[in-house]
């Protein structure tokens, strides 16, 4: 008897039923339980992530001592290879002792007054003195502190000084200045803007006729000025202009 067109299709899903329903069966109960297997898996690694949490907390806590203990205090003064004043607040940072000797002049390393002028109201103190040689080879300023000597025998120094102003009203870039009637022998050029640790100022060359070469950098805060100077032969010069302006970079102005 022959089918109708209409019955076909229902037989043949009947027998594709009959002829693949126990593999879609098999197929069916192996998916469930893939599915068991996986929902093991995510609930393993669900818990491993729980205790990697925790230990990360754990962890965490310990570290708390570490990040309230308080800042290392400075001493006034130099100390290794770091200079603190006080009285003007600024320090200078990571200092090249090993190379240099450096020495910090006044009580506790603050400075001692060179120069006062009551009339104008300025006042300049010398803070720091550097030479790149053993201790046992540094040549000390002169009575009056004086630099002949070290000029005299031709070694490199850097010098860190204050000017206090009384009355303090010209902006950084005009102190040049300021500068050329300092150094009115040195020939001073132009100068360029200089970045120290969390202050900018201004740096200047020149040269004197004994064949040596100055170079300045100053940085203005309220009614002070910070100068750190460095001469050497010309020779010399480009030798160690890289330690000198290393210095210049790590100094700090607080209260800016």
């Amino acid at each position: 008897m022959a089918r109708s067109a209409k019955t076909a299709p229902l037989v043949n899903k009947c027998f594709l039923r009959t002829l693949y329903g126990e593999q879609f069966i098999r197929k069916q109960g192996e998916t469930t339980e893939t599915k068991g297997s996986r929902g093991r898996k995510m609930s393993k690694t669900f818990a491993y992530f729980l205790l990697l949490c925790l230990f990360l907390t754990i962890m965490g806590c310990g570290g708390e001592d570490k990040i309230t203990e308080p800042p290392p205090v400075l001493e006034p003064g130099l100390s290794g290879n770091t200079y603190f004043n006080t009285k003007f607040c600024c320090k200078i940072t990571d200092l090249p002792v090993d190379d240099w000797t450096a020495k910090a002049y006044g009580t506790d390393g603050q400075g001692i007054m060179i120069y006062n002028e009551s009339g104008i109201g300025i006042s300049s103190y010398m803070m720091l003195l550097m030479e790149p040689v053993p201790a046992n080879q540094f040549i000390e300023v002169d009575e009056g502190n004086y630099f002949d000597s070290i000029h005299n025998a031709k070694m490199p120094f850097i010098t860190v000084w204050v000017y206090k102003y009384v009355d303090m009203d010209i902006p950084n870039h005009e102190f040049l200045a300021i500068m050329r009637d300092i150094y009115a022998d040195s020939g001073l050029q132009e100068s360029k803007p200089i970045a120290g640790a969390n202050c900018t100022g201004y740096q200047v060359t020149g040269q004197y006729d004994d064949n040596s070469t100055i170079t300045l950098s100053w940085f203005v805060k309220n009614n002070i000025m910070l100068e750190v100077g460095y001469v050497a032969e010309n020779s010399k010069h480009i030798s160690y202009l890289g330690a000198y302006n290393h210095v210049v970079s790590h100094l700090t102005m607080m209260g800016l």
